[in-house]
């Protein structure tokens, strides 16, 4: 779940601990899960009918921007499948092992140390 992905920025940034790589990596994880929501509501909203217009208002941007970033994107219909659905649902799975992972090798450095 998205706030599974936000409870561990929280986590990290909050612990006052945070190790700058483990920060840098999970920033990258958020963004590219971001990426994918933008993406999908993108989709979304071509499917509704929005124009490139109204998706480049609601990104802050200019009608031109918005179609170069997202041109490659095709009407979905009802019943088409997000593929980004799948992605999403992979990338918090393996944020969430390499926190862990992380997390259980500083421990392990303290003990040791």
């Amino acid at each position: 779940m998205p706030s599974d992905v936000w409870t561990q920025w929280e986590r990290l940034i909050g612990s006052g601990e945070a190790e700058p790589l483990d920060v840098i990596a999970l920033a990258q994880r958020l963004h590219r899960y971001l990426e994918a929501v933008e993406k999908s509501a993108v989709k979304a909203a071509r499917a509704g009918g929005a124009s490139w217009q109204d998706i480049a208002e609601a990104a802050g941007t200019t009608r031109q921007s918005a179609w170069e970033k997202w041109k490659g994107m095709q009407r979905l219909t009802e019943s088409a499948p997000d593929r980004f659905d799948s992605e999403i649902i992979a990338l918090q799975q393996v944020t969430a092992n390499e926190l862990k992972a992380r997390a259980e090798e500083r421990r392990r450095r303290r003990n040791a140390g």
